[in-house]
């Protein structure tokens, strides 16, 4: 398999006898919503790596191998190389030094810091929120803050089974892409190729395969559904009923001093 899609984690269920695996799934997906609006929000580093020193912090204690966030920041470093060689050159600023016609400035640096804690907040707060929280229970979460749509005549149900399975989908696709990959360089793909141009001509044929094996699981999907008599409807009954413990009220109390704290930094730092 391509070794770039074995690092792909993002969406399995990691299961351990933690703290952080026992809080309310609503709490979990709440608390990730208010951090992704914080972390687009925030104008300093400082805040920044406060933020992501917590959410290693919560690894730690959700026993999450760091090996396992690794992986799916490994997948990102590509995408903000690229992004950062053409920030440093390109806004302006303070010279740090030049390299030919090539101004690098500290401001270009900051920002480009800055981008990679923000995705690497983002990417790893999503991933512990799946690392977390089985299928049942973020189904179950999703369909709490789904509720509103009842009004408009829309099924909670449905809404959050269809977001909970495309996220639990995308390491299943990603294991069947590497096989098809495995199987074209078997026929001699020229996925390894110096010439840009046949490694871009090599994955078009493993685009067809990749459809047809995902249409195939949707369907499987939708006959085992069926035939277990699924119903999306708003009158499904629940045998597992979400409550908040006192674990659930410290963890929010926990949540909300770290928000308010890094966003006090955030503030503290940019007015100083």
């Amino acid at each position: 398999m391509n070794p770039i899609l074995q690092e792909v984690t993002l969406g399995n269920f990691l299961q351990t006898n933690s703290v952080v695996h026992k809080i309310d799934p609503r709490l979990k997906l709440g608390s990730v919503f208010v951090y992704t609006i914080l972390i687009c929000m925030f104008r300093g580093i400082y805040a920044l790596l406060l933020t992501f020193v917590a959410l290693l912090a919560v690894y730690k204690g959700a026993k999450i191998p760091l090996k396992a966030l690794w992986k799916n920041l490994k997948v990102i470093v590509p995408i903000i190389t690229i992004a950062a060689m053409v920030n440093i050159f390109l806004i302006p600023g303070s010279v740090v030094f030049e390299i030919w016609f090539l101004k690098v400035t500290k401001e270009g640096l900051i920002f480009t810091l800055m981008m990679f804690f923000r995705a690497s907040c983002l990417v790893s707060g999503t991933a512990l929120l799946t690392f977390t929280t089985s299928p049942g229970s973020l189904v179950d979460a999703l369909e709490y803050f789904a509720r509103p749509v009842r009004m408009f005549g829309g099924s909670p149900n449905e809404i959050a089974m269809a977001i909970s399975i495309a996220i639990r989908f995308v390491p299943t696709l990603f294991t069947e892409l590497g096989k098809i990959i495995a199987a074209q360089k078997s026929r001699v793909a020229p996925f390894d190729s110096p010439k840009l141009r046949e490694r871009l001509r090599a994955y078009l044929p493993v685009i067809v395969p990749l459809f047809h094996i995902t249409s195939k699981r949707a369907e499987d999907l939708a006959c085992a559904m069926e035939s277990r008599c699924y119903a999306g409807n708003n009158k499904r009954t629940k045998f597992r009923i979400l409550r908040f413990g006192t674990l659930d009220f410290v963890a929010l109390v926990l949540m909300l001093v770290c928000a308010v704290g890094t966003f006090w930094v955030d503030r503290w730092r940019l007015y100083s």
